[in-house]
């Protein structure tokens, strides 16, 4: 197997040379061909941001595969007090299709319960199943529901279901001491350089997990999690059966994004040219990624910091397809 982790050495260098980000951590893999890792973090651990939901849609999987949760099952049914989400199901939650505002800032008035209470009575934009809408409320509202069908808090259960399963000990729900993690944001909301605190403000005006944000890691985790879907899809593991796992990971009619994961969109797509069509992955906020690609069994991890200090560096978005590109090619895709 070849190792390519001095060409991701250098195609990090050059990002940070140009500004991209101050830090970042690369796992790139293909099964019997290609391997490498680079990291300026030195072990400590990302604000992975909204690569939280296919962590959370995994439980929400395993939750299927058992029986304990139902795709159709109406959200008013497992969420009493519900307003009108209540009429859509599990599936348009996890999918991003339930109707639900992208995005609320309950955090500006809200705190603890009353950012769920808020987040149920959200009203809807369209009927549930009308179209794609990325939603944060939705994840959300799904975290809630997976801790009243189980019993557990969502971090227990994502320890349980997920993590402990595919021996992954490097991710967890923050906050996390400052000296392990890296720094995000300087935040005027909350007046400091954030480092080890939830950057996203509703996950941390939550107070406690959230299923759409806040979970922390390393590179190495969030592959596994990526090798372990690939894997399930095939048939190789019994992690998940492998017709849930293509169920999870097959868009909808109408948009990108499966149950569990975003999938490559035909133009412009973050993953670049090189990367497969069947291929599914998810972004996260704080300049985080994963792609995964079924066909040529091969996981690409970009994690990093692009928030600090300011989220008004957007230069990443030029960035991860030709990113995605340049590692593609070192795995001889």
């Amino acid at each position: 197997m070849r190792e390519v982790s001095s060409d991701l050495e250098a195609i990090v260098g050059r990002a940070i040379a140009a500004g991209v980000f101050p830090d970042a951590s690369v796992v790139a893999q293909r099964r019997a061909v290609a391997s490498g890792f680079f990291s300026t973090a030195k072990e400590r651990v990302f604000d992975l941001a909204s690569l939280t939901k296919p962590f959370v849609a995994t439980i929400a999987a395993r939750l299927v595969a058992t029986g304990a949760l139902s795709l159709q099952a109406p959200v008013g049914d497992l969420l009493p007090g519900c307003g009108a989400v209540g009429s859509a199901n599990v599936v348009h939650l996890l999918a991003h299709r339930a109707g639900l505002a992208a995005w609320t800032p309950y955090y500006r008035t809200l705190a603890g319960e009353d950012v769920l209470r808020a987040a149920m009575a959200e009203p809807l934009e369209c009927e549930p199943g009308a179209r794609e809408n990325y939603s944060d409320v939705g994840y959300l509202l799904l975290g809630s529901i997976l801790e009243r069908i189980s019993g557990l808090s969502l971090d227990r259960l994502l320890a349980v279901e997920v993590l402990v399963p595919l021996g992954i000990s490097d991710v967890q729900f923050g906050p996390v001491a400052s000296e392990w993690a890296l720094p995000t944001e300087d935040c005027p909301w909350r007046g400091e350089v954030l480092c080890g605190i939830v950057h996203d403000e509703n996950a941390h005006a939550f107070g406690r997990p959230a299923g759409h944000a806040g979970l922390f890691g390393r590179a190495a985790g969030v592959a596994r999690l990526g090798a372990a879907w690939i894997a399930a899809r095939s048939g190789e593991i019994d992690f998940l059966p492998r017709a849930i796992a293509t169920t999870f990971t097959t868009a909808l009619p109408g948009g990108t994004h499966a149950p569990a994961w975003d999938t490559k969109s035909a133009e412009g797509s973050s993953a670049g040219s090189r990367l497969g069509p069947r291929s599914f992955g998810h972004l996260g906020f704080t300049g985080t990624s994963i792609w995964c690609d079924p066909d040529a069994e091969a996981v690409i991890v970009l994690l990093s910091n692009r928030v600090h200090p300011s989220r008004d560096n957007v230069a990443i978005r030029e960035l991860r397809p030709r990113f995605h590109d340049e590692v593609a090619s070192l795995l001889g895709i």
